[in-house]
């Protein structure tokens, strides 16, 4: 398997150590103060751990081209790859809302379980946000929002627990909507400002 990382290609075979490795990719990375951001194998675009890739599919993969970028760089996949999950799951989580209202057992559970992975996937995205060493406008209020996205999950352990469709669909509607627009403004601003590497 042949890896590419900018100008340097690296030959990994099943012989040579991972970690030893993964370290030649790394130290090519920060010598150009870049940071690693993804594997292009196939023409596809693979966010796999990139040692547990290698080591699980050396013997069928020619060319791994690792993708690096600067922090300002990662930061802005994250500000737009978060902006644009919430323009497409607002219009979901108004549907699920009403799923709940309607009492609609079929889908509603299934439905939720992806809200779950959603949520999850956002408060994931917003601590890299938070963690991040760019500087931009309003970075202080994504710790803010993160607070209020847990609370909002701990709120809907009850309702949970009890099946309360009810307030399942009142919880949603009246404050995770709300919330969730709230932060995807926060998000537009950032990207409208910039945001600068520190």
């Amino acid at each position: 398997m042949r890896i590419q990382v900018l100008e340097h290609t690296l030959t990994y075979t099943e012989h040579n150590h991972i970690d030893e490795f993964i370290q030649q990719i790394e130290e090519i990375a920060v010598k150009q103060d870049l940071h690693i951001s993804h594997m292009i194998i196939n023409d596809k675009e693979v966010y796999d751990d990139i040692s547990d890739y290698i080591s699980k599919h050396h013997d069928e993969t020619e060319l791994v081209q690792i993708i690096l970028k600067s922090k300002k760089q990662l930061t802005d996949d994250v500000l737009n790859s978060t902006h644009t999950y919430l323009i497409q799951a607002l219009p979901g989580i108004d549907e699920l809302a009403n799923l709940f209202y309607r009492k609609d057992t079929n889908k509603v559970w299934t439905s939720f379980g992806d809200l779950v992975d959603g949520m999850q996937w956002i408060m994931t995205l917003v601590n890299s946000l938070i963690d991040s060493e760019v500087q931009y406008v309003n970075k202080s209020t994504y710790l803010n929002m993160l607070g209020q996205l847990k609370d909002t999950l701990s709120s809907m352990e009850e309702p949970l627990q009890y099946k309360d469709q009810q307030l399942m669909g009142d919880i949603l509607l009246h404050e995770l909507i709300p919330l969730l627009n709230e932060l995807k403004g926060h998000i537009q601003t950032t990207m409208d400002n910039g945001v600068h590497s520190i």
